[in-house]
């Protein structure tokens, strides 16, 4: 048997975006119900799913992989991850607990719920 954590409690919002999005990368809130990329340090407040246009729908509740940076991996469990600026997280005191269930040290990628 597989272990899988794919859609699980997944609940995904439209937004408008704003400024360049792509699927994959952890955004923030920027205006009244719209949505933008992450500067280095941001607390992010879901992941972009998909863009059509000016709108993007964002996972705001699930189970998402997510690359991640710097020199520490994200520990296993509930952490703190703050947006790298590059579209990913990384590992720091302060930020958005979040549940880590796996991390993958050699592609710089976890899964998480957020």
């Amino acid at each position: 048997m597989n272990v899988r954590f794919d859609n699980l409690a997944k609940q995904t919002m439209t937004f408008a975006k704003s400024g360049s999005l792509s699927a994959g990368q952890v955004c923030k809130m920027k205006s009244n119900d719209t949505v933008c990329a992450c500067s280095d340090d941001d607390v992010f407040m879901g992941v972009v799913e998909s863009v059509n246009g000016d709108v993007c729908a964002v996972t705001v509740h699930g189970v998402v992989c997510l690359s991640y940076s710097g020199t520490t991996a994200p520990s296993l469990g509930w952490t703190t991850l703050l947006a790298d600026g590059t579209g990913g997280v990384k590992a720091d005191d302060i930020g958005w607990s979040c549940l880590v269930v796996n991390v993958d040290s050699t592609n710089h990628m976890l899964t998480m719920l957020v």
